[in-house]
């Protein structure tokens, strides 16, 4: 089925999942992990030891998890909300909608001041409180 342009489904290739590029994709497809599926269902503590890169320890994996799991959950969400929403705590739409909008804000905006956030966002995209209330009710919505 078609999630629509920006929607991402558990048999999408793995670099259709926030956070994975070219070169951890190829990484991940020479240990078994083609699909957003396969991603979600590997164990993140056994991947980390196959995939044997420092830079890609077990937590990282989980943040991917994470990711992939908001962005599936809520298609119209950005790919860098939902890396700012797991670096903000907020792990799954649960978490979501029942966040304090000034609390998730204040994570974010603490979270978007970090290397690993400079990295995906500038700092002119560090997210609002608009945005924040936004995804808070697509939590709602989808909860």
């Amino acid at each position: 089925s078609d999630a629509g342009s920006n929607g991402i489904t558990v048999t999408s290739h793995i670099i259709a999942a926030p956070s994975i590029g070219k070169k951890t994709a190829a990484r991940l497809t020479r240990v078994g992990v083609f699909t957003i599926g396969d991603l979600l269902e590997a164990d993140a503590d056994a991947l980390a030891e196959e995939i044997g890169q420092r830079h890609i320890p077990a937590d990282v994996i989980r943040d991917w998890q994470d990711q992939t799991r908001l962005k599936l959950a809520l298609p119209h969400l950005r790919v860098h909300d939902v890396q700012i929403l797991v670096g903000a705590g907020v792990r799954n739409v649960p978490d979501l909608a029942a966040a304090s909008a000034r609390e998730l804000l204040n994570a974010a905006l603490e979270f978007a001041e970090t290397p690993g956030a400079l990295r995906i966002i500038k700092p002119e995209h560090a997210p609002t409180s608009d945005e924040v209330d936004e995804w808070i009710e697509a939590g709602r919505s989808a909860a």
